[in-house]
């Protein structure tokens, strides 16, 4: 038997990246690797000012490990503070930011290097911070939710690449040691395929709050208002299920993107706006947004004068209620013809069916129902079969007032 040369040991691991590495590095080679250089040796020393130590840099990334998670998570608030305050001094498009990952578990040690899945979460949490953020896992908020000041945003399970089990991902904030969440959640990438799935079922809907543009005191509390009227509304439809209000407006000051907060409250469809205002007069900007796919589903422009709040509120919500639910039901319809077929025979049959049913007449409607039974006996559990066919009695029962076995 071969000599075991490793060891397992528990630990946290921080992966870190320099963001726009390559972006600057066509912009002035010498000057990025300075920054890069300078940015590394912060890095280092807050990890080491921890307990820490930093190892296996690999071009614009560098890893750290931690035998406590309370102190890796300070170090990775402190040198990111650090690193902020280090680009402030610096142009805009110079500035060379950092994002973090963190991920608690049971690693293999060899040479002063760490290896194993456990790691490995780690990078991919990295993928998901904003820029000057820290994402965590759900393993190691466990062991700091209660024992350090810092906030978390909770933002669901992930299926991360390579990875066999899905993760519970969290961004973490300084809470009372500085702001309250991390800077540009805007900048959180989006990954395709990285999301849970929606959840079967009412199509859920989250409002979030809407942002008051403009010095006006009073735009904020009027932009809440708003959002909040069309929460009411929607929750009237019935068939939608809606997101409360007190998760969806913990949102409140984060550009997430709707991918991302669509993942963290399980909801398909995600409503924001912006709320400006000038003397008397108001622009709304609504959007309704597919989060499943990052498709905008709808966005409409609402100017209106400002002579009495309350009457404007009622009136604006109650338009965009009525909009919104016309508009998801649209989508949802749109929906049931997205479902992958289990055959291109039966794609072809419910096609050629549909495009009878919409020529409108009786001897059509007669092959509309051949081409749909046929589609049917192809594939008994289509959604899209036993839609058509729904709609094709009713559609009979419409016209013809049916046959009581119809």
């Amino acid at each position: 038997m071969a000599e075991r040369n490793y060891t397992r040991q528990l630990a946290t691991i921080i992966s870190i990246d320099a963001v726009g590495f390559s972006r600057l590095m066509g912009i002035d080679d010498e000057l990025a690797v300075a920054a890069f250089e300078e940015r590394r040796d912060i890095i280092a020393g807050s990890c080491g000012a921890f307990g820490g130590r930093t190892f296996g840099d690999a071009g614009d990334s560098i890893m750290a490990e931690f035998g406590n998670p309370i102190e890796a998570l300070r170090a990775a608030f402190d040198f990111q503070a650090r690193i902020a305050a280090l680009n402030a001094a610096v142009a805009e498009d110079m500035r060379m930011p950092f994002r973090a990952g963190i991920n608690t578990g049971d690693v293999i040690v060899r040479e002063g290097r760490l290896y194993g899945d456990d790691v490995n979460i780690a990078a991919r949490l990295q993928e998901l911070a904003p820029h000057d953020g820290v994402a965590i896992s759900a393993t190691t908020w466990h062991h700091v939710k209660d024992k350090t000041a810092a906030v978390f945003t909770d933002l669901g399970e992930f299926s991360l690449k390579n990875i066999a089990l899905p993760v519970r991902v969290l961004i973490a904030g300084r809470g009372g040691n500085g702001p309250a969440t991390p800077a540009s959640f805007a900048s959180i990438p989006a990954a395709p395929g990285h999301y849970k799935p929606v959840p079967k079922g009412p199509p859920a809907i989250a409002v979030l709050p809407f942002q008051g543009n403009g010095s006006e005191p009073d735009v904020g509390y009027m932009a809440d208002g708003i959002a909040e009227d069309i929460i009411y509304g929607l929750s009237n439809t019935r068939w939608l299920s809606v997101i409360a209000k007190g998760s969806s407006f913990q949102f409140r000051d984060d550009s997430l993107g709707t991918r991302l907060i669509g993942n963290a409250l399980g909801a398909r469809y995600i409503v924001s706006g912006t709320l400006a205002r000038h003397d008397r007069h108001i622009r709304l900007n609504a959007s309704l947004t597919d989060t499943s796919n990052g498709r905008l589903v709808w966005s409409q422009r609402f100017d209106r004068d400002l002579v009495d709040i309350f009457r404007l509120r009622d009136q604006v919500g109650s338009e965009i209620v009525s909009i919104l639910d016309k508009e998801v039901d649209r989508a949802e319809q749109a929906r049931t013809f997205q479902v992958p077929w289990e055959s291109l025979e039966t794609w072809q049959l419910v096609r050629r069916g549909r495009w009878h049913m919409n020529r409108r007449t009786r001897r059509d409607t007669d092959i509309a129902l051949d081409f749909f039974d046929r589609a049917y006996r192809d594939d008994p559990n289509s959604s899209a079969v036993l839609n058509e066919l729904a709609w094709w009695y009713f559609w009979r029962a419409w016209l013809r007032f049916g046959d009581s076995d119809d």
